[in-house]
């Protein structure tokens, strides 16, 4: 999986999270993070590990 194709997977878990629990935005955020996180963990790969840091940067 490409950089690109990673980030739409994750951006569609997290909108379908998002919509689905109606959350307000600081635990949108916060879901967010969560599945970022999650997701890039289970990818165990040196990318997945870029994607956590750059997110955790971004957000942080």
């Amino acid at each position: 999986m490409d950089k690109i194709n990673i980030n739409l997977e994750i951006a569609k878990e997290v909108e379908y999270q998002v919509m689905e629990k109606n959350l307000k935005l600081n635990a949108a955020i916060r879901k967010a993070k969560e599945i970022y996180k999650e997701k890039a963990l289970s990818l165990a790969t040196k990318q997945g590990k870029e994607h956590k840091k750059t997110f955790n940067d971004i957000i942080t």
